[in-house]
């Protein structure tokens, strides 16, 4: 779970900061056209956009700060529109809420699934290592016979290369 907090590095990081920034920057524009127009307009619900920007980023941490800057912004224009305390502006803050939870599970998905898949991907790298590296003959093959991987090991023992034996018939 530590490492479910730790900001994320290099290009990823930038596309974590890039979903960040475009979600802050979404919530604030649709508050403000939110807050330019009547109350009754249906444009308030758009401020709930900000969370779901955010998701993508797969940061659970940057879907609930964007949720919580757009929960701040709708008390702010509910109450510049004149609803506060009202059932308009509970409403509104608990359809921004709900929205915002939501896509904290799924950034939290995504996140789980991005781990499983960088994990899995590095299992199947050092099995690769150890084939490559290992000096018995390591060949698969198709049900047909077909020849789709071969090592140092096989090279060695059969003095075909790799490229040589590779799309060949092991008949």
């Amino acid at each position: 779970m530590g490492e479910f907090l730790a900001p994320p590095t290099g290009a990823r990081g930038r596309l974590v900061s890039s979903y960040f920034l475009i979600a802050m920057a979404a919530v604030t524009a649709l508050a403000t056209v939110s807050a330019l127009l009547p109350p009754e307009s249906l444009m308030f619900g758009m401020v709930a956009l900000g969370p779901a920007l955010a998701a993508p980023a797969a940061n659970p941490a940057a879907v609930l700060a964007v949720g919580g800057y757009a929960l701040a912004t709708s008390f702010a224009v509910s109450t510049w529109q004149g609803l506060f305390g009202t059932g308009g502006q509970f409403f509104r803050m608990l359809f921004v809420a709900s929205a915002t939870v939501i896509c904290w599970f799924l950034a939290l998905h995504h996140h789980r699934m991005l781990q499983i898949a960088a994990r899995a991907a590095r299992e199947r790298e050092l099995l690769a290592a150890v084939a490559e590296q290992s000096s018995d003959a390591i060949i698969a093959s198709t049900l047909d016979g077909i020849v789709t991987a071969w090592n140092g090991g096989a090279e060695r023992m059969y003095g075909w290369t790799a490229a040589e034996a590779i799309g060949r018939s092991r008949s």
